[in-house]
């Protein structure tokens, strides 16, 4: 039985990779998630779907200024 799984995995290189093409969430769904991730103190994965919001071209002020809190919060005034 191990000869057979050390078989079988002696030719797979790489696990494979889950590439998402088109993203499926809205700029809404995206802001939404972000506010989670915020509430939560995920500061990181906030500003990536805030990112995520700005990347879909939806203007809403409010994820510049919730990025910009984020920022503080972190200390990275500079920003």
């Amino acid at each position: 039985m191990m000869a057979l799984a050390a078989l079988f995995f002696s030719g797979c290189g790489e696990i494979p990779r889950i590439v998402v093409l088109h993203d499926p969430l809205s700029a809404e769904e995206h802001f939404r998630l972000a506010l989670a991730y915020e509430q939560k103190k995920e500061f990181d994965l906030a500003l990536k779907e805030y990112r995520e919001v700005l990347k879909k071209k939806e203007f809403r002020e409010e994820t510049y200024t919730n990025m910009a809190n984020i920022y503080v919060q972190q200390g990275k005034t500079d920003l």
